[in-house]
């Protein structure tokens, strides 16, 4: 077989169609070039998924940081819910305690349209969802590498229903009973010219003690009490959830 001095290998050889001179195939640089190929192929599969590993870890990156943010401002928000309901509760209480005594002393009648004024208090908590809902809707829960942070944030939600719905029961009671039942009693703003509902007004009504020994008035103000406790039944699975969550995304933004 002949001997390429130039390459230092053999040559094949093939026919001329001509019936001449015979065709020589550098086979060892064809080789050498057909590597070369396939190792850029081999490189740029490696570089394509060194990249997406990237992106995934920015994407996750990214997540945690939105979710940090939108449950701190969780934890604020169901701080300041938390003080109006115990406000709230705290009232109807007094209100109640006032009845069952035969009603308050003189020095303190004011007290009792202030306390009828916080049972106005209509809160309702309504965290921010967004990036939790970009986590659950995107199908893309293996960004979040930490199994214990997707559960939570999968119950997130079905805590923040549970708690809205107990609130949105004592709202319903403030709107379908207690004002239905002041209305005609005491100097309330006129509630089809204002969103809000207001107590007591521009001017403390007078004589709201009275109303203490209405039957129907104990019965409203104790329903009031009573869904109040509802609702401090989900204020607490929801502070401990938020917690939970805060100390898992703080452990994964210290990575």
């Amino acid at each position: 077989m002949p001997y390429n001095r130039e390459l230092g290998s053999p040559w094949l050889e093939s026919p001329n169609r001509g019936g001449g001179m015979k065709q020589r195939i550098p086979w060892n640089r064809l080789i050498a070039e057909g590597a070369v190929i396939v190792g850029s192929i081999l490189l740029a599969f490696a570089i394509d998924a060194w990249w997406d590993e990237r992106s995934d870890d920015a994407q996750e990156a990214a997540l945690l940081t939105g979710l940090a943010e939108d449950f701190q401002a969780a934890s604020d928000d169901l701080e300041r819910v938390r003080a109006m309901h115990g406000a709230k509760s705290s009232a109807a209480a007094q209100l109640l305690s006032w009845a069952e005594s035969g009603g308050p002393d003189d020095s303190q009648l004011d007290q009792v349209e202030i306390a009828i004024g916080k049972m106005f208090a209509h809160p309702t908590f309504d965290p921010a969802m967004g990036t939790v809902q970009t986590i659950l809707g995107s199908g893309r829960l293996d960004l979040l590498g930490n199994r214990e942070l997707v559960g939570e944030l999968t119950r997130w939600s079905a805590v923040v229903d549970d708690l809205s719905e107990d609130e949105e029961n004592a709202n319903r009671h403030l709107y379908q009973s207690l004002v239905p039942f002041l209305n005609p009693r005491l100097n309330l703003k006129d509630l089809d010219k204002t969103s809000e509902i207001a107590w007591p007004g521009e001017k403390a009504p007078t004589g709201a003690h009275r109303l203490l020994s209405n039957r129907e008035f104990q019965s409203i103000v104790f329903m009031v009490w009573s869904l109040e406790q509802n609702v401090a039944e989900g204020l607490a699975p929801a502070g401990a959830a938020i917690d939970r969550i805060a100390r898992l995304l703080e452990g994964e933004l210290a990575r």
